[in-house]
């Protein structure tokens, strides 16, 4: 199971894995057409590019809260289809779809394996403790006063990737960076990591 990057836009399948012994699921999280125009992309973006900070000092409000049910729902899918082996599910994705793939591996017990490269909402509030947080940055300076902390301290605690991750009880392929310039790289060495895992 695909899990997409942040933004809004058009999605299409991404066909990396695609023979004949794989099913690959891709989503999109927003509830659009995912294969709406670009005119149409371009007048939803204007009006909610700013998605990742909404109702974020709530925890059942919070913008992620149905995002994360929603890929669980995606995962009933690919487990009900009568291809599927019952045995090897696999998470993907990266930055918010790396914070995604992580998420639903540690909620989802079907889950065999996860891929998650430079997985967004890391360390959300290394701010406020001498680090930079991770996307999409709650606590910049930029950002000082806008919210009430104790909320979303609160919220973000509980949706932030570390949180997930120390739930993670199965095998991963990971990568962190730097806007890191090996991502062509990286993709073809969790390729081949995803083979040995069907092949175990």
């Amino acid at each position: 199971m695909y899990l997409p990057g942040a933004g809004i836009g058009p999605s299409s399948p991404v066909v990396n894995f695609i023979n004949e012994n794989v099913i690959t699921l891709s989503i999109e999280i927003h509830g659009l057409n995912p294969q709406g125009d670009a005119k149409f992309f371009e007048e939803v973006k204007r009006k909610f590019i700013t998605y990742m900070y909404s109702g974020v000092e709530s925890r059942d409000k919070f913008y992620y809260k149905p995002v994360v049910l929603g890929c669980i729902k995606a995962a009933d899918y690919l487990c009900e289809l009568p291809e599927f082996d019952g045995k090897n599910f696999i998470t993907f994705g990266g930055s918010q779809g790396g914070f995604l793939s992580i998420a639903i591996a540690a909620l989802d017990k079907r889950v065999t394996g996860v891929v998650s490269f430079h997985p967004a909402m890391s360390d959300l509030t290394g701010y406020l403790n001498g680090r930079v947080g991770g996307w999409p940055h709650h606590f910049a300076p930029k950002f000082n006063g806008i919210y009430n902390l104790e909320a979303i301290i609160t919220t973000l605690s509980y949706f932030d990737t570390v949180n997930f991750a120390k739930r993670v009880s199965v095998a991963g392929f990971y990568s962190f960076g730097y806007n890191d310039w090996r991502i062509n790289e990286m993709m073809t060495e969790s390729r081949a990591w995803v083979q040995k895992l069907f092949e175990r």
